[in-house]
């Protein structure tokens, strides 16, 4: 992934702006723009948070997806990303959880149990579920120190 260029400060007051608007679909296209662009402002990272909590599900679903491909690393997201393992929306627990795990947050394993069966109908293929079955098969299978030990060297 080539690195996005950042926001310039016309740009992030628009987005504030429009995180703001009445039409849910507005801050949803605002979440994601502020989410995916990253720029490491506390500002704009405020309004990624507000909109990770907004009282309309299509809102946080459009920003959690974003926010767990994004590179912010707060603990600000981190913890909204926690609270969005309750939502109603698969899709959105999903994203949760995942930015969880793209994160290394500790609180990967409980997430992952929180979005629930991993075997889903219609999500075979999807990018999630597989990182989470890796993550898992991780920790349960470590690698060996070493496993020719008690194997003389040639």
């Amino acid at each position: 992934d080539a690195p996005r260029p950042a926001l310039g400060a016309a740009a992030r007051a628009a987005l504030r702006v429009l995180a703001e608007d009445e039409d849910w679909s507005v801050r949803a296209l605002a979440g994601g723009a502020l989410a995916s662009a990253d720029d490491g402002s506390a500002e704009c990272a405020d309004v990624v948070v507000r909109l990770l909590r907004d009282p309309v599900g299509g809102v946080r679903a459009s920003t959690a997806e974003a926010v767990a491909r994004g590179g912010d690393r707060t603990a600000a997201i981190a913890d909204a990303l926690v609270a969005l393992l309750d939502d109603d929306d698969l899709e959105t627990r999903l994203n949760a959880a995942y930015g969880l795990l793209r994160r290394g947050d500790p609180r990967t394993g409980e997430a992952i149990e929180r979005v629930g069966p991993l075997s889903r109908p219609g999500f075979e293929h999807d990018h999630r579920l597989s990182a989470f079955w890796s993550w898992k098969w991780d920790r349960e299978h470590p690698p060996a120190a070493d496993q020719d030990t008690d194997c003389p060297t040639p």
